[in-house]
């Protein structure tokens, strides 16, 4: 009964969320990366944000690091970002990014782009849309097509008549505007943006897929139909999942292992008709089309640089009644 020993306090084992693991894994990989072999870093900084998070794009690493500030105001002067500073502010973003709800995600890109500010400005608009497109292509199973970045964006027809739909004439735009016009018209837009932030945060090996070209060379996708990758991109952004056709295989370049091969699956747009090949008869067109069963859409380029695309979930047929269904956007 005397002998009895005291016994030691017991120590409480701090349990770090997978959320918090996978945010100090990516501090230390941003280390890593920017270490020499002579000095050994142990704070990240703005310029390391922009290194690892911009890639193909000009400022979105940028924009990232300048994001996470605000989260917290006394991190807002910060120049160098401790472990656990590192992990508090990427926090939000990064469990916007693993959530299945659209509407967080986008209050967070609503929140980079506009800066902190309660709208969007045209500027920041156009530099939404253009990063949105350059990370889903440089994180696609498909290969980049060199020297695409924002600013190469600046002549392409489709990207710019999809920012100017976007704006409808305003000069700025609200998070809720932006969220009602995207569920009707581009429900997809951050998804690849979304995977580009997955793979650059935690090394995730899912593919973000973006339909391929069949039936075609690359003169007549530029030429005529305006399907550039960019384009492409844009359309899987908007067109529901049964326009594209059962899958494709990997082509040379895309940025996929070959033991990963059999596990992607690649839908496919395949040109049934182009005015530039076939000639501008509707007999031609009638020809090349009404036979295909299955959804297609049609793309009618225009003076003064007007675009409209006709989307038509049922087969084309010559019929003196209606068909399909009236709906526009």
């Amino acid at each position: 009964m005397g002998n009895a020993q005291p016994r030691a306090p017991s120590r409480s084992k701090t349990i770090k969320s997978p959320v918090t693991q996978k945010l100090e894994a990516s501090f230390t990989g941003l280390l890593q990366n920017q270490s020499s072999a002579t000095q050994q870093k142990t704070t990240v900084t703005e310029e390391d944000f922009h290194d690892a998070f911009s890639g193909p794009s000009e400022q979105f690493g940028r924009l990232v690091y300048h994001y996470g500030l605000r989260t917290d105001q006394s991190f807002l002067k910060l120049q160098q970002l401790t472990k656990s500073e590192y992990v508090a502010i990427m926090l939000p973003l990064y469990s916007a990014v693993i959530d299945q709800s659209k509407s967080e995600l986008l209050e967070v890109m609503f929140d980079i782009f506009s800066g902190g500010q309660k709208m969007l400005s045209k500027a920041d608009t156009k530099q939404l849309v253009n990063i949105c497109c350059v990370l889903s292509l440089a994180s696609s199973t498909t290969a980049t097509p060199d020297g695409l970045v924002e600013s190469s964006l600046e002549q392409n027809a489709i990207i710019q008549s999809f920012q100017e739909g976007l704006m409808a004439g305003n000069d700025e735009l609200s998070a809720d505007v932006l969220s009602d016009w995207l569920a009707v018209n581009a429900p997809c837009l951050f998804d690849g943006i979304q995977s580009w932030l997955k793979k650059t945060i935690d090394h995730s090996k899912e593919f973000y897929v973006i339909p391929q070209l069949k039936n075609t060379s690359q003169q007549v996708v530029s030429s005529a139909a305006s399907l550039d990758a960019p384009a492409v991109w844009l359309l899987s952004t908007v067109l529901p999942h049964c326009y594209s056709q059962s899958t494709a295989k990997l082509q040379t370049g895309d940025r996929v292992s070959d033991s990963d091969v059999q596990n992607v699956s690649i839908p496919c747009f395949s040109l049934l008709y182009d005015s530039q090949e076939q000639g501008h008869s509707f007999n031609r067109f009638e020809r090349h089309v009404f036979g295909y069963r299955g959804p297609t859409f049609l793309i009618l380029r225009l003076q003064e640089n007007l675009m409209f695309l006709i989307a038509s979930d049922t087969d084309w047929r010559d019929s003196p009644a209606q068909w399909g269904t009236c709906y526009y956007r």
